[in-house]
């Protein structure tokens, strides 16, 4: 839990530096409606859950899980760590803006120090899953009770998925012992 403190922390003070230097916000003003969320409350709560649940659990599987583990059996942790936030920062250019691609290659880089040092996905998903809740609600200008509530809401969805998929598992695949 330590490293996902400092790794927030960090991640927080060097976007800052990297905008400022830009002198730019960082923020897509836009970002729910150009994805399909300007068709009232069902399109918003839509783009709610694919940014703060749907993302956060599916990357998280993909990019820590998947290749982050692949490389660092290849070439080590922190090679690996770096090439996956890179490939994390990268795959983003199809929906975020240029300027935010260093940010989320730190960001992708950060999760691995996470996963790396907890051991834990679910670790790397919350951290996600606040991290995109917070700029979803920044961009929209939603307020601290609405950014509290998508927070409060997409942990909770993200919670019963997990404890979900868990239950299944273990239907199917009882624990020997």
């Amino acid at each position: 839990m330590p490293s996902a403190v400092g790794a927030g922390i960090v991640f927080i003070a060097a976007s800052d530096i990297y905008f400022a230097v830009l002198h730019s916000s960082g923020q897509e003003k836009e970002f729910v409606k150009e994805i399909g969320g300007g068709e009232g409350t069902l399109g918003i709560l839509a783009v709610c859950a694919l940014t703060t649940v749907v993302a956060p659990v599916c990357e998280e599987l993909l990019f820590r899980g998947f290749i982050f583990r692949c490389l660092s059996n290849w070439r080590g942790p922190w090679p690996a760590a770096v090439l996956t936030g890179i490939l994390f920062g990268l795959v983003h250019g199809l929906s975020a803006p240029a300027v935010d691609l260093a940010p989320l290659a730190l960001l992708g880089f950060l999760l691995c120090v996470i996963y790396y040092r907890s051991g834990s996905l679910y670790l790397c998903i919350a951290a996600h899953l606040i991290n995109n809740a917070l700029a979803l609600s920044g961009d929209e200008g939603w307020g601290v009770g609405r950014a509290a509530a998508l927070l409060a809401a997409s942990a909770a969805l993200v919670w019963l998925l997990l404890a979900a998929v868990r239950l299944a598992s273990e239907r199917w695949m009882p624990a020997t012992g």
